[in-house]
Protein backbone atom coordinates (compact mmCIF):
# COMPACT_ATOMS: atom_id res chain seq x y z
CA UNK A 1 0.00 0.00 0.00
CA UNK A 2 1.33 3.46 -0.81
CA UNK A 3 1.21 6.69 1.17
CA UNK A 4 -1.69 8.08 -0.90
CA UNK A 5 -3.79 5.09 0.17
CA UNK A 6 -2.70 5.46 3.80
CA UNK A 7 -3.64 9.13 3.62
CA UNK A 8 -7.14 8.41 2.24
CA UNK A 9 -7.74 5.62 4.76
CA UNK A 10 -6.74 7.97 7.59
CA UNK A 11 -9.16 10.62 6.34
CA UNK A 12 -11.94 8.03 6.16
CA UNK A 13 -11.26 6.85 9.69
CA UNK A 14 -11.23 10.41 11.04
CA UNK A 15 -14.37 11.32 9.09
CA UNK A 16 -16.22 8.29 10.45
CA UNK A 17 -15.08 8.88 14.02
CA UNK A 18 -16.73 10.83 16.78
CA UNK A 19 -15.17 14.29 17.16
CA UNK A 20 -13.96 13.33 20.63
CA UNK A 21 -12.42 10.02 19.54
CA UNK A 22 -9.11 9.28 21.15
CA UNK A 23 -6.06 8.68 19.00
CA UNK A 24 -6.02 5.07 20.24
CA UNK A 25 -9.42 4.47 18.61
CA UNK A 26 -8.13 5.90 15.32
CA UNK A 27 -4.93 3.83 15.52
CA UNK A 28 -6.92 0.64 16.13
CA UNK A 29 -9.14 1.43 13.13
CA UNK A 30 -6.08 2.05 10.94
CA UNK A 31 -4.48 -1.21 12.07
CA UNK A 32 -7.66 -3.02 10.98
CA UNK A 33 -7.09 -1.39 7.57
CA UNK A 34 -3.60 -2.90 7.43
CA UNK A 35 -1.58 0.15 8.49
CA UNK A 36 1.15 -0.50 11.06
CA UNK A 37 0.81 1.16 14.46
CA UNK A 38 3.97 3.25 13.96
CA UNK A 39 2.87 4.53 10.54
CA UNK A 40 -0.66 5.07 11.86
CA UNK A 41 0.67 7.15 14.75
CA UNK A 42 2.45 9.55 12.41
CA UNK A 43 -0.55 9.75 10.07
CA UNK A 44 -2.91 10.56 12.96
CA UNK A 45 -0.48 13.19 14.25
CA UNK A 46 0.81 14.79 11.05
CA UNK A 47 -2.32 14.96 8.87
CA UNK A 48 -4.33 17.17 11.27
CA UNK A 49 -1.33 19.45 11.89
CA UNK A 50 -0.79 19.79 8.16
CA UNK A 51 -4.47 20.44 7.41
CA UNK A 52 -4.58 23.12 10.11
CA UNK A 53 -1.46 24.79 8.78
CA UNK A 54 -2.66 24.72 5.17
CA UNK A 55 -6.06 26.21 5.90
CA UNK A 56 -4.42 28.82 8.15
CA UNK A 57 -1.97 30.04 5.49
CA UNK A 58 -4.02 33.14 4.72
CA UNK A 59 -3.64 34.27 8.33
CA UNK A 60 0.17 34.12 8.07
CA UNK A 61 0.43 32.19 11.33
CA UNK A 62 3.97 31.79 12.70
CA UNK A 63 3.93 28.05 13.25
CA UNK A 64 7.07 26.48 14.65
CA UNK A 65 8.97 24.25 12.24
CA UNK A 66 10.07 22.12 15.20
CA UNK A 67 8.40 19.30 17.06
CA UNK A 68 9.55 17.38 20.10
CA UNK A 69 8.99 13.65 20.40
CA UNK A 70 8.62 12.28 23.91
CA UNK A 71 9.28 8.54 24.08
CA UNK A 72 7.93 6.08 26.63
CA UNK A 73 11.40 5.68 28.15
CA UNK A 74 11.38 9.37 29.14
CA UNK A 75 13.74 10.57 26.42
CA UNK A 76 12.83 13.36 24.07
CA UNK A 77 14.29 14.65 20.86
CA UNK A 78 13.70 17.76 18.76
CA UNK A 79 13.05 17.46 15.01
CA UNK A 80 12.18 19.80 12.16
CA UNK A 81 8.97 19.20 10.23
CA UNK A 82 10.55 20.26 6.94
CA UNK A 83 13.34 17.69 7.37
CA UNK A 84 10.94 14.79 7.89
CA UNK A 85 10.30 13.10 4.52
CA UNK A 86 7.00 11.60 5.70
CA UNK A 87 5.74 15.01 6.83
CA UNK A 88 6.77 16.79 3.63
CA UNK A 89 5.23 14.08 1.46
CA UNK A 90 1.97 14.18 3.44
CA UNK A 91 2.04 17.98 3.07
CA UNK A 92 2.12 17.64 -0.73
CA UNK A 93 -0.69 15.06 -0.72
CA UNK A 94 -2.74 17.24 1.67
CA UNK A 95 -2.32 20.39 -0.42
CA UNK A 96 -3.50 18.56 -3.50
CA UNK A 97 -6.45 17.02 -1.62
CA UNK A 98 -7.58 20.34 -0.16
CA UNK A 99 -7.32 22.10 -3.53
CA UNK A 100 -9.37 19.38 -5.24
CA UNK A 101 -12.05 18.95 -2.57
CA UNK A 102 -14.61 21.43 -1.45
CA UNK A 103 -15.94 19.32 1.42
CA UNK A 104 -15.12 21.78 4.17
CA UNK A 105 -16.74 19.54 6.77
CA UNK A 106 -14.10 16.84 6.33
CA UNK A 107 -11.25 19.34 6.03
CA UNK A 108 -12.30 21.13 9.22
CA UNK A 109 -12.92 17.88 11.09
CA UNK A 110 -9.39 16.72 10.28
CA UNK A 111 -7.78 20.13 10.96
CA UNK A 112 -9.59 20.44 14.29
CA UNK A 113 -7.64 17.44 15.60
CA UNK A 114 -4.44 19.53 15.42
CA UNK A 115 -3.16 20.84 18.75
CA UNK A 116 -2.78 24.24 17.04
CA UNK A 117 -6.35 24.49 15.78
CA UNK A 118 -7.99 25.59 19.06
CA UNK A 119 -5.41 28.36 19.41
CA UNK A 120 -6.12 29.69 15.90
CA UNK A 121 -9.87 29.37 16.43
CA UNK A 122 -9.78 31.14 19.80
CA UNK A 123 -7.61 33.94 18.40
CA UNK A 124 -10.01 34.44 15.50
CA UNK A 125 -13.01 34.55 17.82
CA UNK A 126 -11.24 37.20 19.90
CA UNK A 127 -10.35 39.12 16.71
CA UNK A 128 -6.60 38.83 17.27
CA UNK A 129 -4.25 39.25 14.35
CA UNK A 130 -2.99 35.72 13.80
CA UNK A 131 0.32 36.71 12.22
CA UNK A 132 1.32 38.36 15.50
CA UNK A 133 1.12 35.02 17.33
CA UNK A 134 4.21 32.85 17.65
CA UNK A 135 3.59 29.15 18.13
CA UNK A 136 5.86 26.96 20.23
CA UNK A 137 7.04 23.55 18.98
CA UNK A 138 4.46 20.77 18.95
CA UNK A 139 5.04 18.10 21.60
CA UNK A 140 4.32 14.56 20.48
CA UNK A 141 4.02 11.80 23.03
CA UNK A 142 4.67 8.38 21.53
Amino acid sequence: MNLDNYFLKTLSVIEASDDASEDRYLLDALEKEGISSSMGAYLVLFIPIIFCRIISKTFEANFSNEYIEHKKDGTRKKYKFNENVLYTTIWEISESFIKQNSNNTVILKVASRSPEFPLINDALLKKHIIKTLVFSPVHIIL
